[in-house]
């Protein structure tokens, strides 16, 4: 999953939400140089991450990657199902997609001195960019794929990547929803865990 799905399967605390959502940006074991919130918040990230790697309805998602791009199919389908999420958010939030964007950069740029983010610049442009509401409209997608094309090795092929979405949308679409619910369960029991 992407920034705005990490940001909804996050609860209401300030640090973990922080920590969620920028964990991409921060490398390595955080434990002693970063408050134990941020810390639960990067756990958190990193057991959705594995857990939605794992589940058939993401992994069916892949094969809908074109060839050139499939090296980064991962990524590529972690943004259309944010894609998904922006979409149909109505679904899964009482909150607004703006409002809820504007909360969450709020809460992290709150956070930003004690974040252990290695790429101040781009995690800068994330925060000015309002970059979880990118994801709801096609120029959206394309302007994140190219920003993932400009960083990649190999990505000069991602910047066509929302093509891919466009030709199987039905689809990504019925697996993001099979999916949501697992993960709200799975962020909810692994915050239990960390919490109690």
């Amino acid at each position: 999953m992407n920034f705005l799905a990490h940001a909804l399967l996050s609860p209401d605390d300030g640090e973990i939400l922080a920590g969620n959502v920028c964990a991409d940006l921060i490398k390595g074991r955080v434990e002693g140089i970063a408050p134990p919130g941020i810390v639960t918040g990067i756990a958190l990230h990193r057991a959705i991450d594995r857990f939605a790697d794992r589940q058939p309805a993401f992994k069916s998602c892949l094969a809908y990657v074109a060839a050139p791009r499939r090296r980064y199919a991962r990524v590529i389908v972690d943004v259309f199902f944010d894609h998904c999420l922006a979409r149909c958010w109505t679904s899964y939030s009482a909150v607004g997609l703006d409002s809820f964007v504007e909360h969450v950069c709020n809460q992290v740029e709150r956070r930003a001195g004690i974040l252990p983010v290695r790429d101040r610049a781009r995690f800068e442009r994330m925060l000015e960019g309002r970059w979880l509401g990118l994801y709801a409209t096609r120029t959206g997608l394309d302007q994140a794929f190219a920003g993932l094309a400009r960083r990649a090795r190999f990505g000069h092929q991602l910047g066509e990547a929302a093509a891919d979405l466009d030709r199987h949308y039905p689809a990504v679409e019925a697996s993001f929803h099979v999916l949501m619910p697992a993960l709200r369960e799975h962020a909810d029991r692994v915050l239990a865990s960390h919490i109690d």
